[in-house]
């Protein structure tokens, strides 16, 4: 995980403005264990609970109770969120002409022939 901190830091600017980690030494990081969190009750939800515990983590204990129900909700909702968010920066507009630009023309009727 160090490595890929390290990495990002190193590959843009940007990571800087949002850094909020004095020490990106993952070693040296204070490891907590936390009791009574939800769990995930299927095979792919893995990184669905963990964006869910970093949104909700308040430097003590998650600020609200989420279930795997919440998770299917925010599994529909998480790709509307990256698409209109203001740090994406290919705007919605351009994808939208690139799509009908891509659209593939309905052939002629093959017995007009």
């Amino acid at each position: 995980m160090e490595m890929y901190l390290r990495m990002a830091k190193d590959s843009s600017k940007e990571v800087d403005r949002f850094n909020r980690w004095p020490d990106l030494s993952v070693n040296t990081w204070e490891h907590v264990n936390i009791n009574h969190v939800p769990r995930q009750k299927d095979g792919t939800s893995c990184g669905l609970f963990v964006i869910k515990y970093i949104q909700l983590w308040s430097g003590s204990k998650l600020s609200k109770r989420f279930s795997q129900k919440d998770i299917e909700i925010f599994r529909r909702q998480l790709p509307c969120d990256i698409l209109y968010s203001v740090l994406n920066k290919i705007k919605i507009r351009d994808m939208q002409m690139q799509e009908s630009e891509e659209e593939i023309p309905v052939s002629s009727d093959s017995s007009e022939s």
